[in-house]
């Protein structure tokens, strides 16, 4: 993986070779993660923002959380910790107010645009009719994901050139090479039993009941204003229950999302898995992706717990 950074007056230069590289990308994980390590002279000027490349292809541009100088007799090391540029909405928040029938030209000008991100001209032309309140303390990414989310029907993303997207892309079938292990994780805590649902007048009623828990106890309440829905919370949950790891001797471009097809006998189930989390690493040790895998909803016994609502 090749890097280069940007100094604040948008100069770039190609940093050196690292001595050590981790990657995370998550479903569900606005900003990407990046942890570099470099060999150094001297202590570095203060770095802006890191690209990292591979093989050509940009798949990293963030901005710099931490630099870290290291000094021991062997000389100077520094460390950058970046996350991707959904951080710098991330970081800010929105100012309170309630907007008419704002567009989504209007609505990135003012929540986007002056920390350099854009829109893409073809979505900017899209209008809605209703008000919008900006609650006091939402980040400037809470308030464009919920926007793309209610009045969009989309999901906001950031990509790599700063540019903002509201439309789901289907998911791609990966095909994974080079793989060295698998793992299955079960981790039966993360089930719910039972969720309480909080009525008008104040008192609690069970909303949900599941009598495949083992003897687990693990109960949530849920207030009547949050309007939650408690076979969505427990569909999301039973996602973590049982999960996949797959680490491959190689670097694989995916996309968190993205649905994996392998045959591995006796260990994996006879259905899709998806990609919930991806982490590159690259050091003395060598190149390795390792893929955390799930089961999505829809490949769930759903009807179960909708027939097992209370």
């Amino acid at each position: 993986m090749t890097f280069w950074a940007e100094m604040k007056d948008h100069s770039r230069f190609l940093l050196g070779r690292a001595i050590s590289t981790y990657f995370n990308r998550e479903e569900g994980v606005p900003a990407d993660s990046l942890t570099v390590k470099f060999s150094a002279d001297s202590v570095w000027e203060n770095l802006y923002r890191v690209y990292a490349y591979q093989e050509g292809e940009l798949v990293f541009s963030g901005i710099v959380d931490e630099q870290n100088t290291h000094l021991d007799k062997k000389g100077f090391t520094v460390e950058l910790v970046c996350r991707s540029l959904a951080a710098l909405l991330l970081d800010n928040e929105a100012e309170p107010m309630t907007l008419r029938n704002p567009s989504w030209r209007v609505m990135c000008l003012k929540y986007a645009e002056s920390f350099g991100l854009s829109a893409k001209e073809s979505v900017h032309s899209v209008e809605v009719k209703g008000d919008f309140e900006i609650k006091k303390g939402e980040s400037c990414w809470t308030v464009l994901s919920r926007y793309a989310e209610q009045f969009l029907g989309g999901k906001l993303t950031v990509n790599k050139k700063g540019e903002l997207l509201w439309k789901q892309e289907e998911p791609r079938t990966r095909e994974l090479h080079s793989i060295i292990s698998a793992q299955q994780r079960y981790c039966p805590y993360k089930k719910i039993s039972r969720i309480w649902i909080q009525n008008a007048a104040g008192a609690y009623q069970i909303g949900y009941n599941n009598e495949k828990t083992e003897g687990i106890s693990r109960q949530r309440f849920f207030s009547y204003q949050d309007n939650r829905s408690p076979i969505a919370y427990v569909n999301q949950t039973e996602q973590e229950v049982v999960q996949w790891e797959i680490q491959c001797a190689d670097f694989i471009m995916a996309e968190p999302g993205d649905r994996v097809q392998l045959n591995i006998t006796g260990f994996l189930p006879q259905t899709d898995l998806y990609i919930h989390r991806i982490r590159y690493t690259e050091s003395a040790d060598g190149v390795r992706t390792i893929f955390v895998l799930r089961e999505k909803e829809e490949n769930k016994n759903v009807a179960d717990k909708e027939n097992n609502a209370r």
